[in-house]
């Protein structure tokens, strides 16, 4: 494949990669104003996860049906991976929606998306093979930001100049 092309993964065919960067932009803008338009919402956050599927579940079967649906040449087993994977999902969404109100909505996003950060981590770990430098260089500004995120590091200044005015008054 060549370099700035993307492969259909339906129909096997070569596209230009133009859509690729814009796609991304506009899903972490929607990331991120989700879990405010959960919080501002009248309902329960468990029902909110609810509507926030139901609502999308229509234009997700227009794309399917768009796209010929390659799910209905599925074998039937793969069917109760598929609802196995759904009840999973649905637990999770529902435990984020509960974490989006006790706690900062950037701390929220940060530990509902936080698979992205640790699943490198773990196939790295089991495929016993350091990562490359590109890979080495993206998880450690991962890490910095969720750092930065979490407050560790305002923590650390925090006890780095208490300490140091302790050791100063002695």
């Amino acid at each position: 494949m060549a370099r700035g092309q993307e492969q259909d993964l339906v129909s096997g065919n070569q596209a230009p990669l133009r859509w690729g960067i814009p796609a991304l932009v506009l899903g972490n803008l929607c990331l991120a104003f989700g879990s405010w338009f959960v919080r501002m919402a009248d309902t329960g956050p468990i029902a909110s996860a609810f509507w926030r599927i139901a609502l999308a579940a229509p234009f997700l079967f227009l794309i399917a049906r768009a796209l010929g649906d390659p799910a209905r040449r599925l074998r039937p087993a793969a069917f109760g991976l598929f609802a196995l994977s759904g009840l999973f999902f649905a637990i999770d969404l529902a435990a984020w929606h509960l974490g989006i109100l006790q706690t900062k909505l950037a701390n929220a996003n940060l530990l509902g998306n936080s698979t992205s950060f640790l699943l490198p981590l773990y196939a790295f770990a089991v495929a016993r093979q350091w990562p490359t430098r590109a890979q080495g260089v993206a998880l450690a500004l991962a890490g910095m930001g969720a750092a930065l995120l979490s407050g560790l590091l305002l923590a650390i200044a925090f006890l780095t100049i208490t300490f140091r005015m302790w050791r100063r008054v002695k």
